[in-house]
């Protein structure tokens, strides 16, 4: 029997397995994005929607939904809270006054930037072991693994997760 590290006859240990090591990484640097964003008081779910908008300008929230893959009830969860906190606001759109578009306020437009200000720490912290070109490499692979997953560039799959803001109604006794 050959033993090297922890392959053992050509059998890959869970822990040395690509869904484990890039579960164990992905946790981890999630609970550090977490706790990065604790004192600049953003919860991640709403960092991503302001990164969005700081990007692309006003959209609609339907756009929002398409561009995002989130649900139209969670969505306006999400807006109505960029609202309380004074980063987002709806406004009705020139071309149609039935439409709102949300657009980014200066306040949120400075969380974004204070945010992406705290993005090259991270990376350092997350590749300190790599040279530029495996930071590279790494960025390319897990872009492709990405889309091999067919997940959203730019949306976090938990983003797309956020349960409705209004609970399903079932059928209940006397519904035919």
């Amino acid at each position: 029997m050959t033993t090297v590290g922890i392959v053992t006859d050509d059998i890959l240990r869970p822990n040395d397995s690509l869904p484990f090591l890039l579960s164990q990484v992905g946790a981890r640097m999630s609970a550090v994005w977490v706790e990065t964003l604790v004192p600049v008081g953003l919860p991640p779910r709403c960092y991503a929607v302001l990164a969005y908008l700081a990007a692309s300008g006003p959209r609609t929230q339907q756009q929002l939904c398409n561009a995002m893959g989130v649900h139209r009830n969670a969505m306006v969860g999400l807006v109505d809270e960029l609202e309380a906190s004074g980063w987002a606001g709806r406004h009705r759109t020139p071309r149609d006054r039935r439409v709102h578009e949300v657009r980014l306020t200066d306040a949120g437009a400075e969380v974004v930037a204070r945010v992406d200000a705290l993005a090259p720490r991270l990376e350092a912290q997350l590749a300190a072991d790599l040279d530029a070109a495996e930071r590279d490499q790494l960025r390319a692979v897990l872009r492709r693994v990405a889309g091999t997953l067919g997940l959203t560039p730019g949306v976090h799959p938990h983003l797309q997760q956020l349960p409705s803001a209004r609970p399903t109604r079932t059928a209940g006794p006397g519904d035919g």
